[in-house]
C-alpha cells in the first residue's frame, strides 16, 4: 500500500488515512488529553505519509508510523 502511495494513488491513502486515523487520535488523545493536540498531531504524521521518498523505506508501517505519533507527543 505503501508503494502505492508514494506513487501518489490517493484511493490507498484514504484506505491508510481510514484505517489508521482513529488508532492515532485515541492514542495521542490519551497522553495529551487535548483533543485540539490530538487532531494537530494526526495531521502532522499523515503530512508525513505524502513525503513519498520516505514511504518506500518503510518495512513496518505500524510502527513506524505510532513511532511518528509518539515522537510528536
Amino acid at each position: 500500500m505503501l508503494a502505492r502511495i508514494a506513487q501518489g494513488d490517493q484511493a490507498s491513502f484514504r484506505l491508510f488515512f481510514d484505517h489508521y486515523k482513529e488508532r492515532f487520535y485515541k492514542a495521542v488523545f490519551k497522553m495529551t488529553g487535548s483533543e485540539f493536540a490530538a487532531e494537530e498531531i494526526v495531521g502532522e504524521v499523515f503530512m508525513l505519509v505524502c513525503q513519498k521518498e520516505l514511504l518506500p523505506g518503510i518495512e513496518n508501517p505500524d510502527s513506524s508510523f505510532f513511532t511518528a505519533v509518539y515522537r510528536k507527543v
